[in-house]
C-alpha cells in the first residue's frame, strides 16, 4: 500500500508539471475535453483518469472536494497548506493502517461466523487438530495419499463465501492441471489434500489462520481474514523419491 501512495504522489507531481499551474475552470471539469489541444493536455488527462480510478478502487471514502483543494493547491505553488506538507505521508499511512486492521477485525468477525454455520452443515466436517479445516467429500477416490513432501497434480478452483472466483486452473491460459509440491502451498492445502486419494474431488474450507490471513496482497480480490473455499481433484502424485 505505502508504494502504491508513492506512485501516485509521483503521479500527481507529474501531473502538476505537465499543467503548468494552470487553474481548472467549472466548465473545463464538467468539460475536460474542451481543453485537450496537445498531447502533454491528454497525457495529464489520463494521469488524473489513473490516479482517480485507484482513489476510487482502493479508498472509495476520498472526500474529493478536500482532495482536489489539496492537490490544486500544490500544483498551483500554494505552500500555505492547512498542516505542515511533510506531515503528509505519516498522516495517510496512518489512515491506512488503521482501516486495514479495523478491515481484518470485521472479517474476521465474519469468517469466525460463517466457518461456525458451515460446520453445522450435511457432509461438512471439521478437523480441529488441523486449524479448524473444514471439507466435503465430492467424490472418493481409490488411489493412493500423498505426503507433504510430494509433488501433485490437480484441477482446482478458489473462491469467496459470495462466490467470487479469485483463481482457476481453467483461468490459466492452458488450463492444464496445477502442478506442486505441497511445502510450496497454504498450511489449509498442506492440511487438506493429504486427506485425498487420487481420484477424489473435495471442498476445502479454510480458515484465515491456515489461509493467507492479513498476509494478502494490496487491491487484490482476497481481502484480510477471508475464508477461502477451494473445490480440488487429485488427479495425481509424484513421491519426493521419484522426482530424486
Amino acid at each position: 500500500m505505502k508504494s502504491k501512495f508513492l506512485a501516485i504522489s509521483a503521479a500527481v507531481a507529474i501531473t502538476a508539471m505537465a499543467s503548468c499551474g494552470a487553474q481548472q475552470t467549472a466548465e473545463q471539469f464538467r468539460n475536460p475535453q474542451a481543453r485537450l489541444s496537445s498531447k502533454i493536455d491528454s497525457v495529464s488527462y489520463a494521469l488524473g483518469v489513473n490516479i482517480g480510478t485507484d482513489f476510487l478502487k482502493n479508498m472509495p471514502e476520498i472526500d474529493k472536494t478536500a482532495f482536489l483543494n489539496g492537490m490544486m493547491s500544490a500544483m498551483n505553488g500554494d505552500t500555505t497548506f492547512i498542516f505542515p506538507q511533510e506531515t503528509a505521508p505519516m498522516l495517510i499511512r496512518g489512515y491506512i493502517q488503521e482501516r486495514a486492521q479495523k478491515e481484518a477485525k470485521e472479517n474476521l468477525a465474519e469468517a469466525k461466523k460463517f466457518l461456525e454455520e458451515n460446520k453445522k452443515k450435511d457432509g461438512v466436517i471439521t478437523i480441529d487438530s488441523l486449524g479448524g479445516l473444514q471439507y466435503q467429500v465430492i467424490k472418493e477416490g481409490i488411489g493412493p495419499h500423498p505426503t507433504i513432501d510430494d509433488e501433485v497434480e490437480c484441477y482446482y478452483t478458489g473462491t469467496l463465501t459470495d462466490g467470487t472466483v479469485f483463481d482457476s486452473t481453467d483461468k490459466h491460459p492452458d488450463q492444464k492441471p496445477a502442478k506442486f509440491t505441497l511445502k510450496q502451498v497454504i498450511k489449509g492445502w498442506q492440511y487438506g489434500i493429504p486427506l485425498m486419494s487420487v481420484g477424489s474431488k473435495y471442498r476445502f474450507f479454510v480458515p484465515p489462520a491456515i489461509g493467507y490471513g492479513e498476509q494478502v496482497r494490496p487491491g487484490g480480490v482476497i481481502k484480510a481474514n477471508n475464508v477461502l473455499i477451494f473445490d480440488v481433484e487429485l488427479l495425481s502424485i509424484t513421491p519426493k523419491e521419484d522426482k530424486k
